[in-house]
């Protein structure tokens, strides 16, 4: 029956001589403090504390930096005072669950996972290609592709979380097939095709005679997705950031490789550099560029590119038999480099095992893979021609 305070208030206590006696004639009728449910504590002492509620669709790291630089704008303003001894004490707001570095060790599993799947990539391409400029045709795409990707996903507003950036790392492989199908039929034209043709027009009709079938393939595969892009609630959550990287990463990977890499195609296998004055001016650039590489940004690409600037000066001073060989010798350096830096980044026994061990296990096991493939690769037509099978 009691609503409020009134109803307290007009309580009756006794009845005297007929006059009831209420509880507001004897007392204050107040409202008081709740009771306590419990308190928060940070290493002993009592604090108050608050929490940072992100909307809905924002990005979290984004309202965190807000947050903090509100905090910075009004902690001068906090209250403060002298005590006893002489020092001074100042109400301060101290972060005590901070996101941002769950946040970042999160993605940054995630790019790991990506460069070493990208390392893993470029090897397999220079061991079953064994052709170095088609080989760096192909790897070209995987960073562009990841730039058209992420352009599409601030485009569309999707977050950069670990589901998204995993349709990135699911969609690798697909995005190298299209590069190496339409690179594979360009060299198949450019190898049978008269010295004396255009190399524009072979290698237009090298990419328009797959450009159909690539298509058609990626096609396939995004209207598969087209069921994932109608769910709602947590499985629409949790499946449809997945399903817009990939679908941005097959399109892209489509586009580029029927647009940007016959452009790229035309530049490695057509262009020819006839001014020996522009071929100095491009090497020492190159040199000049690998220096700044080295000592600024990564000591491997700066290595790459100042042996790419040096390869006229060496190749002057190699003999016959050497520069006969020297392709070969060239692509397996690239991938010794390239190993040595997927066993420093991947390090498959621990870091705590020293690097030679990692080194040797990644060695072995890319070994062991790659050559069964070889291997098969190699006795697949004697399978096709066994007379039991026709």
């Amino acid at each position: 029956f009691i609503k409020q305070v009134s109803d307290i208030e007009n309580s009756v206590i006794k009845m005297k001589d007929n006059v009831p006696v209420y509880v507001k004639d004897v007392a204050n009728v107040v409202l008081g403090p709740a009771p306590r449910r419990g308190a928060f504590d940070k290493e002993g002492a009592e604090v108050v504390g608050g929490v940072a509620v992100v909307r809905y669709g924002e990005n979290p790291l984004a309202a965190i930096k807000h947050v903090k630089e509100k905090i910075r704008e009004i902690s001068p303003a906090l209250p403060e005072k002298t005590l006893p001894d002489g020092r001074t004490s100042k109400l301060t707001i101290i972060p005590f669950y901070d996101r941002t570095g769950l946040i970042h060790e999160t993605l940054g599993t995630l790019n790991h996972a990506l460069r070493d799947e990208i390392l893993i990539t470029i090897i397999v391409i220079l061991v079953m290609i064994m052709h170095l400029k088609t080989s760096g045709l192909i790897t070209s795409l995987l960073p562009m592709t990841v730039l058209f990707v992420f352009v599409g996903m601030k485009i569309f507003g999707v977050d950069a979380n670990i589901v998204a950036l995993s349709g990135i790392a699911i969609a690798i492989g697909t995005i190298v097939d299209m590069g190496i199908v339409v690179s594979e039929n360009i060299l198949k034209h450019l190898e049978a095709a008269d010295p004396s043709d255009d190399r524009k027009d072979v290698i237009f009709k090298g990419v328009s005679e797959v450009s159909g079938a690539v298509l058609t393939a990626v096609s396939t595969t995004v209207i598969s997705f087209l069921p994932v892009f109608t769910m709602r609630a947590a499985e629409g959550k949790l499946f449809k950031p997945l399903a817009y990287t990939k679908t941005f990463a097959l399109i892209a990977s489509v586009i580029l490789a029927l647009t940007v890499l016959p452009i790229l195609a035309h530049l490695i296998y057509g262009s020819r550099m006839h001014s020996g004055r522009i071929k100095q001016i491009f090497y020492a650039l190159t040199v000049v560029a690998g220096i700044l590489t080295l000592v600024f940004f990564s000591w491997w690409i700066g290595v790459i590119l100042i042996l790419i600037g040096l390869f006229p000066w060496i190749r002057s001073r190699l003999s016959e038999s050497i520069l006969s060989r020297l392709p070969f010798i060239i692509n397996w350096g690239i991938i010794l480099i390239v190993v040595t830096i997927l066993s420093g980044t991947w390090s498959p026994l621990g870091i705590g095992k020293g690097a030679v061990p990692n080194w040797i296990f990644t060695i072995l096991t890319i070994a062991l893979v790659m050559g069964f493939l070889s291997g098969f690769t190699r006795i697949y037509p004697r399978l096709l021609r066994c007379p039991r099978l026709q």
